[in-house]
């Protein structure tokens, strides 16, 4: 189950490098989207993270589950060791693939509400999955690489989270009840 676990999560994975570059590739070219359509590029911070969240418990799940030396080469560590450092480290390389994708994200929808050149939509809540997302990788990895420090930026961005889904909830009932927009 883990092996078939890790091989359909790195397809994944590997079917958004695909999207990812088709993306980066437009946006270099024609520049950002149009305002309305910005907060769609959160999408983007959501399959790294779930990644981390995802190779990190396979591999505790692994080291639990799996015999000592389950690939019998490895005589002198515990496969299912290996497999924890190696995911925790690659997860250090994803969460930095996700926060350059939320800087952009983020900082392209701070350049439209600075403007004034965009309005709450109902396409706003496609920010909220990914980021949660993000805020679960961060904690993760903060749990094991036993760092205060990154526990405590996750807890922040649980605040953040919090208040953007209130935000976000503030904004589509003023949009239901005051406006009458359904």
């Amino acid at each position: 189950m883990l092996v078939g676990g890790t091989t359909m999560q790195g397809f994944g994975f590997l079917m958004f490098l695909v999207i990812l570059v088709q993306s980066l590739t437009e946006i270099s070219s024609e520049g950002l989207p149009v305002p309305n359509f910005r907060p769609e590029m959160f999408i983007a911070v959501g399959p790294p993270s779930f990644t981390i969240i995802a190779m990190i418990s396979m591999a505790d799940a692994a080291v639990e589950k799996l015999p000592d030396h389950y690939i019998s080469a490895a005589t002198s560590v515990r496969t299912a060791d290996v497999l924890l450092i190696v995911a925790v480290v690659a997860s250090v390389f994803l969460w930095l693939l996700a926060f350059f994708l939320f800087c952009m994200a983020a900082l392209s929808m701070l350049e439209a509400l600075w403007h004034r050149t965009i309005r709450f939509e109902l396409i706003w809540w496609c920010m909220v999955f990914p980021i949660t997302g993000f805020v679960l990788a961060t904690i993760d990895m903060g749990e094991y690489l036993a760092s205060l420090a990154i526990e405590w930026v996750g807890s922040g961005m649980t605040i953040f989270q919090v208040c953007l889904w209130l935000t976000i909830t503030a904004c589509q009932l003023f949009k239901w009840v005051y406006k009458r927009e359904f």
